[in-house]
């Protein structure tokens, strides 16, 4: 038998699967509602249980790690991973306050659980799955030199075509939050995070990290406004 070991780390696994499981059990509270709001809320818990689904059942076999729901073994955990967290935390943070943008008012705490764990599950789509798959496609291609001195040796050149995959995931990321099509700014800064999140993924390759800052912003967030509405 093959020796089978997941992608994923245990602290990526735990997250994923409890993004899975929080956001299935919103959905079916949600599931029978006749308002409009009632609606609009099962639907997004059921897209962002669909993203979670997909990328929990593809991420391995995407990266070529084969395919158990069971997983058998993890990677180990980067003694680098709360660095990288915090690197991507802080750039996504630079990008909202250079973007003027302003949380919206959360006072529903089923709507912020479901805000705080739609990072775990929009990265394991994005990132863990379309990112993958592009990394996995273009890896041979072309590439030319970026200009960064910090970058480490195998990682100071992209392809075009890794560059170009990273803004159209970065769009289509962009484009699943309807409710900010209204708003440009928003839309904007979601696009940019978007950019920085493929650009993370791409040179690390760690999808823990990259749930991790991004669950981390959204829990942020949404504590910001709940403190502001409380108090």
């Amino acid at each position: 038998m093959t020796d089978y070991r997941s992608k994923y780390d245990r602290l990526g696994y735990s997250i994923t699967v409890m993004a899975i499981v929080i956001q299935g059990i919103l959905w079916l509270l949600h599931l029978n509602d006749v308002d409009e709001y009632g609606q609009y809320f099962m639907y997004i818990s059921f897209y962002e249980l669909i993203f979670a689904l997909i990328g929990f059942l593809l991420y391995d076999p995407v990266n070529r790690r084969g395919f158990s729901i069971k997983k058998k073994g993890y990677s180990k955990i980067s003694g680098w991973l709360f660095m990288r967290m915090a690197i991507i935390l802080g750039g996504m943070a630079l990008i909202q306050v250079l973007v003027q943008f302003i949380p919206l008012t959360v006072t529903d705490p089923e709507i912020a659980m479901s805000i705080v764990f739609a990072g775990p599950c929009e990265e394991n789509f994005f990132r863990g799955v379309l990112i993958s798959i592009l990394i996995s496609l273009f890896a041979n291609s072309r590439k030319y030199k970026i200009p960064l001195p910090f970058l480490r040796e195998g990682k100071r050149s992209i392809s075009s075509w890794e560059t170009f995959g990273i803004f159209i995931v970065a769009i289509f990321f962009a484009g699943i939050h309807v409710n900010y099509y209204e708003n440009p700014q928003f839309l904007l800064g979601t696009f940019l995070c978007g950019i920085w999140l493929g650009f993370t993924y791409w040179y690390w390759e760690d999808l823990t990290a990259n749930i991790g800052g991004h669950m981390l912003l959204n829990l942020i967030v949404v504590w910001q406004t709940f403190y502001m509405v409380s108090f």
